[in-house]
């Protein structure tokens, strides 16, 4: 998006550049359109991404590398081989479809059709 913004700032030709001044384009010190300031637009746009990617890189590995050098962004084998939705985020009976349900108690309920409520 930040790069197509400066590739599709169209106005009077390819030479022309629109950036903050709206509609209009941006001028010299004399009023009339600046030529060549599509150059530095697309040149600005391009710097933008490469300075917020360096920016969310450098924040990323300050917070992130400290916890992966002390472990903290790990799960213990036994959860990785059992399954983190297994063993941390759901009940273990939820999915049982032996005979006993959970803990052995059968749980059931009566549907009863609409009709009967309605008499």
């Amino acid at each position: 998006g930040v790069l197509a913004a400066a590739i599709f700032d169209w106005g009077r030709g390819f030479d022309h550049f629109h950036g903050w001044s709206g509609f209009s384009c941006v001028t010299e010190d004399d009023g009339t359109c600046m030529k060549g300031a599509a150059d530095d637009g697309l040149a600005a746009n391009v710097a933008q991404i490469v300075l917020v990617s360096l920016w969310t890189a450098f924040w990323s590995a300050l917070i992130f590398l400290p916890l992966r050098l002390s472990g903290k962004l790990r799960v213990s084998d036994e959860a990785q081989d059992e399954g983190m939705d297994a063993s941390k985020h759901c009940p273990k009976a939820a999915y049982d479809h032996g005979e006993g349900g959970a803990n052995g108690v059968i749980y059931t309920s009566k549907v009863s059709p609409i009709t009967e409520h309605l008499e």
